[in-house]
């Protein structure tokens, strides 16, 4: 199969899964949260936070393994590949076992009275912690496996299992109204037993398709690949250090400053945005492999060029259903949830603004992941990420309102994401002029289209069910405004050849 139709045919099938995970996780919210109670679930999104940023963790340590086992494909070394595979799951075991350790060391400080958990809910608290940190571990383990079904661009197996991964989330959603147990143990319970499922469910399939997936042994321990993947890793954990702590630390000064009730708004918000940041993943799992290859192959432009599809049509798939529900908030939450917690639209609107300038260089990130010169980007890019959590700091212990730490937090977000051009025209002598005109000129006219048709929907129409003009009017005009404004040449050759083929087989 050609490279375009292979990326668009990935692509869809992980929209669909996006959008359908999209359904189950906020049907099972509205259960979950109606179930836990608003307390519940603001001591759950406290303590397990960490899982709303486990997808960017996983992504990293997916894209690691997965550079190196795409590049092994391009030299068609299955002895390599098979070297690669073993000691990037042994790194992974050391990586989850130093994780378990760090958090568990930090388990006497958090419950010495520094989180704010009612004097009731401390047992039960204590006991969803260590949970919460095994699912942390097996999720660590599975990244060598989803390394290998991308690099093989087997994406509609990884699309399957996380489908089925969102609807066992709703059915154990209403498992917690008939199981006669502490819900919030029960609920953190269940959330391990699907991790478990993942697991196996991956490395079986993984171990009896392809032959390079086997299990490590002393004799497969290559101290050369170690070293790199080691490397790759340790940054990798830089940026995971700086995720967590900016999440988790506002997190924690909200609920230092406001109480647990406040980080079930602060939740809401990133399960919102990660269920739509989904859509956008969606691409890079599609190009990513291609990409990969092409710098394995010696193809710098090819790459290049993959990094501004990626950066572009991420925007792009993430602007057409975060722009309208940016503006629908309000009423989207009132018919998701039966009480919707205070401050739930302005974090909500916040992380989705922060997740659309990110996919404005995202394809970037992974140009650098693919290149290799991992050490100075990450420095670069996540410390000033991190740097959010000073500047909220600041901002709580002033006394000001809760919009200037969202302010804040968008603008840290937009400085990283510009961050990455100059950085990139330094270590892969990226064209300026041809990514401005190729990414971000192509996106105005298209952005414009959208944001208009949704103040003009939202402002001339007033009922229950005006999400559904704003939606459905303002999307079909946005893909309009993209395929005679946003597209470059090749990229409009591709997508008509596409749609011919199509049509020939509708016709037959």
């Amino acid at each position: 199969m050609h490279s375009s139709n292979r990326i668009i045919i990935n692509t869809i099938a992980q929209y669909l899964r996006a959008v359908l995970n999209i359904i189950f996780s906020f049907l099972a919210t509205r259960v979950i949260l109606k179930v836990l109670g608003v307390e519940d679930y603001g001591i759950y999104t406290l303590v397990a936070g960490v899982i709303s940023i486990l997808s960017f963790i996983t992504s990293s340590l997916v894209i690691t393994t997965q550079r190196y086992l795409s590049i092994c494909q391009g030299e068609n070394n299955l002895q390599k590949s098979k070297s690669i595979f073993g000691n990037s799951l042994i790194l992974h075991l050391i990586i989850g076992g130093g994780i378990i350790i760090i958090l568990e060391t930090l388990y006497p400080l958090l419950f010495n009275n520094f989180l704010n958990i009612p004097e009731t809910r401390i047992y039960s608290t204590k006991i969803l912690y260590h949970i919460v940190v095994s699912i942390l571990f097996f999720t660590f383990i599975s990244s060598p496996f989803k390394a290998i079904l991308i690099s093989h661009e087997n994406i509609l197996y990884l699309s399957i299992i996380e489908t089925i991964d969102c609807v066992l989330k709703l059915v154990i959603a209403y498992l917690l109204y008939i199981i006669n147990l502490d819900k919030l143990i029960a609920y953190g319970l269940l959330m391990l037993f699907i991790q478990l499922f993942n697991l196996v469910t991956l490395s079986t399939y993984c171990f009896y398709k392809y032959k390079e997936c086997a299990l490590p042994n002393i004799q497969s321990i290559n101290t050369k690949y170690l070293k790199e993947l080691s490397s790759f890793a340790g940054w990798t954990m830089y940026n995971l250090i700086c995720n967590l702590g900016r999440t988790q630390g506002i997190s924690i000064l909200l609920n230092k400053y406001m109480g647990p009730t406040i980080n079930t708004a602060y939740g809401l918000g990133f399960q919102v945005s990660g269920a739509l940041g989904n859509l956008s993943q969606s691409l890079l799992n599609a190009i990513n492999p291609q990409l990969m290859k092409a710098e394995g192959g010696g193809d710098r432009n090819k790459m290049l060029r993959y990094a501004e599809i990626e950066s572009k049509f991420a925007f792009f798939l993430l602007s057409a259903v975060a722009i309208p529900c940016v503006f629908e908030m309000p009423l989207l939450l009132d018919l998701w949830l039966d009480k919707v917690p205070s401050y739930s639209v302005l974090f909500c609107r916040m992380i989705i603004i922060a997740a659309l300038v990110d996919n404005l260089t995202i394809g970037l990130g992974a140009a650098n992941q693919a290149i290799g010169n991992i050490k100075e980007y990450v420095l670069i890019i996540y410390t000033i990420k991190f740097l959010t959590l000073f500047a909220c700091i600041i901002i709580l212990y002033c006394g000001y309102d809760l919009l200037f730490v969202t302010i804040a937090y968008v603008v840290f977000e937009l400085l990283s994401s510009i961050c990455r051009i100059p950085f990139m025209i330094y270590t892969a002598n990226l064209d300026l002029r041809k990514f401005y005109n190729n990414v971000f000129l192509k996106e105005i006219v298209p952005f414009i289209v959208l944001l208009s048709s949704c103040i003009i929907l939202t402002s001339c129409i007033d009922n229950n069910h005006r999400f559904i003009y704003t939606f459905g009017i303002s999307i079909i005009l946005y893909i309009y405004a993209i395929y005679y404004c946003g597209l470059c040449k090749d990229e409009k050759e591709i997508i008509n050849s596409c749609l011919i083929r199509f049509k020939k087989r509708l016709n037959n």
